[in-house]
């Protein structure tokens, strides 16, 4: 060995790689950089979220798929109507005046009960019809059926009032029941029973603002007409029946005179 050449066993080469070891760590495999190793972090949480989309968009995938691919004869129902006569693209029924495309489907996202969709479809209706009634009429244009009526109902007004609080109160049990975290009307459930941060607790299906001021026997209406659709409920009965057919046999009918 020449006398230029270093020993690699010296003391020399040994302080040199301890050194820069305390400078460096040279592990392999190893992220140093603290911003590198964030954004190392960041793309392998996005790879995550990005396959566990995927796998949750797979089935709507597939039934949009499946929805937009035509009946071949391999299916068998489409291989009777083959055998009876019927050609692709041709209308159903012997005057072929049917329908040339199966009936659609209609997928439901929501835990919403269907009766609980057609009851408040139909408190929306009542609303609408209310908002245009107020508008359309009057002082001058009273006629005196709508005059008995008004003072037929200051009479009933106590009665009205017992019979509200008393369907509010039926109606907060059984939406409860049903897992509803807020009415579909502020006025569906006493006033002292809502939810204390009300815009933090509101049913997805509750409107945010309700301008309009419901004289109590419209509310009485819209609240029976609620409690009857969605949960054949009668707050004159003090009943919830257990289906339509049982409601129908035995309810004797949806206003007080009717009982």
């Amino acid at each position: 060995m020449s006398s230029d050449e270093d020993d690699y066993m010296s003391d020399k080469i040994l302080a040199a790689c301890t050194s820069n070891t305390k400078t460096k760590d040279i592990r392999p495999g190893l992220i140093h950089n603290h911003s590198r190793k964030r954004e190392h972090e960041l793309a392998v949480k996005k790879a995550r979220l990005d396959e566990e989309q995927k796998k949750k968009q797979q089935p709507a995938l597939r039934l949009q798929e499946g929805l937009s691919t035509s009946l071949s004869s391999s299916n068998k129902g489409f291989a009777m109507l083959q055998k009876m006569g019927y050609k692709e693209g041709q209308a159903l029924g012997k005057s072929e005046t049917g329908i040339k495309e199966p009936i659609g489907l209609q997928i439901k996202n929501d835990r919403g009960g269907l009766g609980r969709e057609a009851a408040i479809k139909e408190i929306q209706e009542f609303r609408a019809q209310a908002a245009l009634k107020r508008a359309t009429k009057s002082e001058d244009q009273i006629t005196p059926e709508e005059y008995r009526r008004q003072m037929a109902l200051k009479s009933q007004t106590k009665q009205i009032d017992f019979d509200l609080a008393k369907a509010q109160k039926a109606c907060e049990r059984l939406d409860r029941d049903l897992k509803v975290t807020y009415p579909i009307m502020k006025f569906f459930w006493p006033e002292n029973r809502l939810p204390v941060d009300e815009e933090d607790e509101k049913d997805e299906e509750t409107e945010e603002k309700e301008p309009e001021k419901y004289e109590n026997s419209e509310k009485l209406e819209m609240l029976t007409r609620y409690l009857r659709s969605c949960y054949f409920y009668c707050i004159y009965c003090g009943t919830k029946y257990e289906n339509a057919e049982d409601f129908q046999a035995n309810c004797p009918g949806p206003s007080k005179d009717d009982h």
